[in-house]
């Protein structure tokens, strides 16, 4: 019989706000349906999930390209990983960034380790109609 499973929790962006005041670090991940950066990053944030357990609460945005979203949290690219504590962001990557550029910045938000270098990943721009209807 296995150990517990943990894996990143899977929301849509009205559920966001509740988590954000977790007692927990919070890596969240602003991601949008069918981009190939985000699909790059899934497998890098179930891994960090697993590793730091119950430590940190690792959630996954999964409809971050709304217009009016994307603007209240300043996103510019998808992906983008922001490091949240005590309801405040601290921290932010912009795209899919590498494995080990998550677990240093877990680290020194857990207190565990120095403070990261910024590193940048495989991303795509935000692309929105702000009130225009979308072109398909």
């Amino acid at each position: 019989m296995g150990g517990l499973r943990i894996t990143p929790l899977e929301i849509q962006r009205g559920d966001l706000r509740a988590l954000l005041t977790d007692p927990r670090p919070v890596l969240v991940t602003f991601e949008a349906q069918g981009s190939a950066p985000c699909a790059l990053l899934a497998p890098r944030l179930r891994t960090v999930a697993q590793e730091f357990g119950r430590r940190v609460l690792v959630v996954r945005v999964m409809d971050a390209g709304d217009a009016s979203f994307a603007a209240r949290h300043h996103l510019l690219w998808i992906p983008t990983v922001a490091f949240w504590y005590g309801g405040r962001e601290l921290m932010r990557l912009a795209g899919a960034a590498p494995i080990e550029a998550l677990r240093a910045h877990l680290r020194f938000m857990l207190e565990e380790g120095p403070c990261p270098d910024t590193v940048e990943g495989p991303r795509r721009a935000v692309c929105s109609s702000f009130g225009r209807p979308a072109a398909h």
